[in-house]
């Protein structure tokens, strides 16, 4: 038993390293984008501007995808989070939004588990279910509507602006796919938020929510990273 425990914790401080990690490198590399090419005013004429704010983009969501496919691999039986972080990763964010919304049908809850250690002798209760019934429902189906809105939204530039052939070199597709990529960060971003906004006390988790709404990827992987350095797990209820 003692030597499982070890194993976790182990697992989860390297796991807080890389979360640690890759915010830190991120925001170097977003305030050296800012610095090089200044996100305002936007140029949507300018390819070189609209390719390096996609290349931007392309990366800030696959930091957050990180972030939530770390928490669906410790929630998830080793098959199960496989084929959901593919669809995550190849297919986008309408998927992290089907997943969130099939964890509040299943839990009533997008709340992160803790250890609760003696709770026999320290009287420890596990969170109540604040999505049961009809608020449940709302909010799983406000999810649903967001990931199908994206969806569809992601479909009609794969139509105008096809994937077959990366045009970086010009200004019209990239600035399309540019925007597309944003509304992809800002998707998985909202499930993000959910796992968060359940899971912390309201002034924290505003204050984390807000970071990830102004500055994108990093203080979401920052909140991973605290979590797991503190030991405590990335699995939901």
């Amino acid at each position: 038993m003692a030597e499982e425990e070890g194993s976790k914790t182990s697992w989860r401080c390297v796991a807080g390293t890389f979360y640690a990690f890759i915010s830190a490198a991120f925001t170097i590399y977003l305030v050296v984008t800012l610095i090089t090419r200044p996100l305002f005013p936007i140029r949507s004429d300018s390819a070189e501007w609209s390719s390096s704010w996609l290349l931007l983009a392309v990366l800030d969501y696959y930091h957050m995808a990180a972030c939530f496919c770390g928490i669906v691999i410790a929630t998830e039986t080793r098959i199960a989070s496989t084929i959901w972080c593919l669809l995550i990763l190849l297919l986008g964010a309408p998927f992290a939004t089907l997943y969130t919304a099939k964890q509040i049908g299943i839990a009533n809850t997008l709340t992160l588990r803790e250890d609760y250690v003696a709770v026999t002798a320290y009287s420890v209760h596990k969170p109540e279910k604040p999505l049961a019934g009809f608020v449940g429902y709302i909010v799983a189906a406000s999810y649903v509507l967001i990931g199908g809105g994206f969806a569809a939204q992601l479909v009609l530039t794969i139509i105008h602006y096809p994937l077959t052939s990366l045009a970086t070199d010009d200004a019209e597709w990239a600035y399309s796919w540019f925007v597309t990529t944003v509304l992809d960060f800002y998707t998985i971003a909202v499930c993000m938020i959910g796992i968060i906004l359940s899971t912390d006390d309201m002034c924290p988790g505003l204050a984390w929510s807000i970071g990830i709404l102004v500055i994108t990827g990093p203080p979401g992987s920052a909140w991973m990273a605290q979590r797991l350095l503190r030991g405590r797990p990335l699995a939901l209820e």
